[in-house]
């Protein structure tokens, strides 16, 4: 017996457009756009549990609480969208290896997995599907030198705390970040010209609501915030040429001494 189709969710406001992402993505640099051409567009972002924000439960948010949504999906799932949902797939994750601030790997600016075995590692976290509260026991336990934590990049900086070095691998990409609504939404007109932005098109291609003169509300979070400066996505193209990884001898970037023995 198949799965229902997931229901549309309760009409938003004309003229708004609520949008769910998870820790580890800014969509700052989307809402400025979003609000510089349709600034009659307003934008409701919040910030979804790390867990919740995954392909499984994109359907169940879609028809809550979101219009669109940013999820977290493993690197290698097929680009088509699952049945009953509208999915682009946008940039790859970089791993990254979590070491306590004294420890000696912190002193490098790359690593890789071979260098690092003999080390003790904490119990994996599962960066789909755990809770944010799990994320950030898991960055616990390295804080208190239990062991070594493994994270998506995006997703360990977004959760930096001083005692922690984050420190990329020179590893392939376990996951990846995508944009997902429903199918039978895909042409209102906040949707579409907020997909088009994140897609890259410009003015003159994108489709949406017709940009009107400024004095509306522009972007906002939830709380009626403006939004701050973006720091940009971290992570690869999806689908873009990537250069094959430098060796661990061209990357290093710490002590004189250079690799560890």
């Amino acid at each position: 017996m198949s799965a229902p189709e997931p229901s549309a969710a309760p009409a938003a406001p004309a003229g708004s457009l609520r949008i769910g992402y998870p820790p580890g993505l800014s969509p700052d640099k989307w809402l400025r756009r979003m609000a510089g051409r349709f600034p009659a567009v307003q934008l409701d972002t919040t910030l979804v549990d790390v867990g919740r924000a995954q392909l499984g439960q994109t359907p169940e948010l879609l028809a809550d609480e979101f219009d669109v949504v940013f999820v977290r999906e493993p690197a290698e799932a097929p680009r088509s969208a699952p049945e009953g949902l509208a999915r682009i797939p946008l940039y790859t994750e970089d791993l990254a290896v979590l070491v306590p601030r004294d420890h000696e790997a912190s002193l490098f600016s790359s690593l890789s997995l071979t260098e690092l075995d003999g080390e003790r590692w904490v119990d994996p976290v599962d960066a789909l599907t755990s809770s944010s509260a799990e994320v950030e026991m898991h960055i616990e336990l390295v804080a208190a030198n239990v062991g070594l934590g493994l994270l998506p990049l995006p997703l360990a900086r977004a959760y930096s705390r001083r005692d922690v070095v984050v420190i990329p691998l020179d590893e392939p990409a376990r996951t990846r970040m995508g944009i997902a609504w429903l199918p039978g939404r895909g042409d209102e007109d906040e949707i579409a010209g907020f997909v088009g932005i994140v897609q890259g098109r410009t003015e003159r291609t994108s489709r949406g609501p017709e940009p009107t003169p400024r004095g509306g509300s522009g972007a906002r979070s939830k709380d009626g915030q403006k939004s701050k400066g973006a720091s940009g996505a971290v992570g690869r193209r999806a689908g873009s040429s990537t250069a094959k990884p430098r060796s661990a001898k061209a990357v290093r970037r710490g002590p004189a001494k250079g690799r560890r023995k």
